[in-house]
């Protein structure tokens, strides 16, 4: 189900191993803590969403065709992010540009992946709470 105008705000995104999808010296990967650097403006375009960085403010979460997630000085077609949410948990998941899903890895890797299939499906739930 999308409901993007739900998911718009101040937030942070929780993984399913705990850790925040958050920016480190440029990069965008997974830390323990909820700190500035994982805080998120999420911003909402018609259906979709796009994610702007709270600690640097002109920066865009971006999916990659080749499964490559970086940051984006503007907000195109392949910043905007369709946001789904899983009813039997609660959680977010978010599907690119390319088609491909937002996926955290427990290495603290983010990826993204084509499908939704057991074997990752809970790597590609997002608890989002506010800051």
């Amino acid at each position: 189900m999308l409901l993007s105008n739900d998911v718009a705000g101040q937030r942070f995104l929780r993984s399913v191993y705990g850790t925040f999808l958050r920016i480190r010296l440029g990069y965008v990967d997974l830390g323990p803590h909820c700190e500035s650097y994982a805080h998120w403006h999420i911003e909402q375009r018609k259906e979709k969403i796009v994610l702007r960085a709270f600690c640097y403010p002109t920066k865009y979460l971006r999916a990659n065709p080749d499964g490559f997630v970086d940051l984006a000085d503007e907000a195109f077609e392949w910043e905007e992010w369709m946001p789904v949410r899983n009813d039997e948990n609660g959680t977010w998941s978010f599907l690119s540009y390319h088609g491909t899903w937002l996926r955290a890895q427990m290495d603290g890797d983010v990826v993204l992946t084509d499908s939704l299939e057991t074997i990752c499906k809970g790597e590609t739930q997002f608890a989002l709470g506010c800051w």
